[in-house]
């Protein structure tokens, strides 16, 4: 995880982001276990327990629980600063409608009123790796939301990451592994961040998926929630959402 030296004391090498970036990777390729050197918090130790029963109910022997070993027990860290609120936002339709009905729904100073918008490199849409695009895509991306985050008041966070090329294969990504990833980019930026929301897909569609309204709030901690947010909004009401908003047009 990387990011820019503006946010360099929000982003911190914890162990939950390491755990939770390599989970769906270590169950897919079968270990036996996950040692880590060093305490985890306890709350998402129990989360993680409810995703992989949720990932073997889903898909049977393949994806069968294995056990997470730390090295010694969490204790209460000192607390800091409030946290904020944050959404992952990449500019399509999902992320952006999500953003406004936060927006228009919650005053300043509501605690879920978000202020930070976390944008990721690493996540890429695929084929524009091969095409050798993704610089470009990434600084068209940003360029654009830049715009937009200033008029609505937010931080725009830029993270790059190489979590997905633990196991950079289409099919698993989608089905298993991108809620996770996103997750663990949360948990490296939990020093700042006490919220932050994953744009739901369909509503109509409610079959096992790497993001899942189920399945993404396991990956929360004790000092981070994780959510799946937007879930009853229909396509078409989320277009009628952006419809009248330059900024998000554009």
């Amino acid at each position: 995880f990387q990011t820019e030296p503006v946010f360099a004391s929000d982003l911190t090498p914890t162990l939950e982001a390491f755990l939770v970036g390599v989970l769906v990777p270590a169950i897919h390729f079968g270990e036996k276990r996950i040692y880590l050197r060093g305490p985890v918090c306890p709350e998402l130790l129990e989360n993680l327990n409810t995703a992989m029963a949720l990932f073997h109910a889903w898909n049977g022997e393949r994806y069968r629980p294995i056990p997470i070993e730390c090295s010694r027990p969490w204790q209460r860290q000192t607390a800091g600063q409030p946290k904020r609120a944050g959404i992952f936002l990449s500019g399509g339709v999902d992320s952006l409608s999500i953003l406004r009905s936060n927006h228009l729904r919650l005053p300043p100073g509501h605690p879920d009123r978000f202020q930070d918008a976390v944008l990721i490199h690493g996540h890429d849409i695929g084929g524009i790796v091969q095409k050798q695009e993704e610089e470009a895509v990434f600084k068209r991306a940003r360029a654009a939301l830049q715009e937009l985050t200033e008029e609505c008041g937010l931080t725009l966070i830029p993270v790059r990451t190489n979590v997905r090329h633990l196991f950079d294969d289409h099919k698993f990504w989608m089905r298993f592994f991108f809620g996770a990833a996103l997750a663990a980019v949360g948990h490296a930026l939990a020093n700042r961040l006490g919220r932050l929301s994953i744009a739901s897909g369909n509503i109509t569609d409610l079959s096992p998926w790497g993001s899942h309204p189920v399945l993404d709030p396991c990956y929360s901690s004790g000092n981070l929630l994780i959510r799946h947010s937007g879930l009853f909004k229909k396509r078409i009401e989320r277009l009628g959402l952006l419809a009248h908003w330059p900024a998000a047009l554009s």
